[in-house]
Parts: C-alpha cells; structure tokens; sequence
C-alpha cells in the first residue's frame, strides 16, 4: 500500500512538473514576440482537464506579465478572465491577489478606469481578507 501511494505521489510530481515546464514555455514563446502562438498553447493546456488542475495563480501571472510587456492588454484580459472562469476557483486568495492586480493594470492601460477600479477593489478585498486571516492566526 506504501509503494502505490509513493506512485501516485510521484506521478503527481511529475504531472504539476510538466504543467510548470509548459507554462514556462509559454513564457518564452511569448517573450520571443510569438504572443498568438503562447496564447494557443496556453488555451489548450487550459482544456486539458488533467493539466488544468496545476496550473497557479502564479503561473498565469508569469504569462501574463510577458503579455503586458508586449502591450498585449486584450489578450491579458481575456486569458485571465476565461482562467479565473476555469481554474480560479481552485486558487488560493494569495494566488489571485497578483492576477486581479495584471486585470487592474491592462484596463487602466486601455483607458477603462471603471473596470479598473472594479478590479482593483477586488484585489484590495482579497488582500484584506488575507490580511485579516494571517491576524487571527
């Protein structure tokens, strides 16, 4: 019984290691002004039900900030908002803090302050609700 679940561990390792080595070359893509290709990529990992659940907050953050880099701020708002749709619920507030704030900053980038403001308040409720949890501990 020990050496299956020591196999399923490791087979848990291995599928959140491929997830990672994925996004990060996602990442590059990117980087390499390659952005609808990295998107596609990103969208297909995405429907992949078994990868899905691997995938962070912070993974989605990385490739979006190598989107806004590249002054893609629609394609930011759009893959997050499907991920946050997808995937978010299975996010730590810590986890979707850093996503909200990329949402606040490709909307004020395009001008609409009002969803800006949606999104950074958002964000601010997350980390007060973070805050306050890490107090009464």
């Amino acid at each position: 019984a020990e050496m299956h679940l020591r196999k399923c561990l490791d087979a848990e390792k291995n599928k959140r290691m491929q997830c990672l080595t994925t996004c990060l070359s996602i990442k590059c893509i990117i980087s390499q002004g390659r952005a609808g290709e990295g998107i596609e990529l990103y969208e297909s990992l995405c429907k992949d039900n078994e990868a899905r659940k691997y995938i962070s907050g912070l993974e989605l953050h990385t490739i979006s900030r190598s989107l806004i880099d590249q002054k893609h701020y629609r394609s930011v708002i759009r893959m997050i908002k499907e991920s946050l749709d997808v995937i978010g619920g299975n996010w730590t507030k810590e986890e979707q803090i850093p996503v909200y704030d990329l949402l606040c900053w490709s909307y004020m980038c395009l001008n609409d302050y009002e969803a800006s403001l949606k999104y950074c308040k958002k964000k601010i409720m997350l980390a007060e609700e973070t805050k306050d949890k890490k107090n009464q501990v």
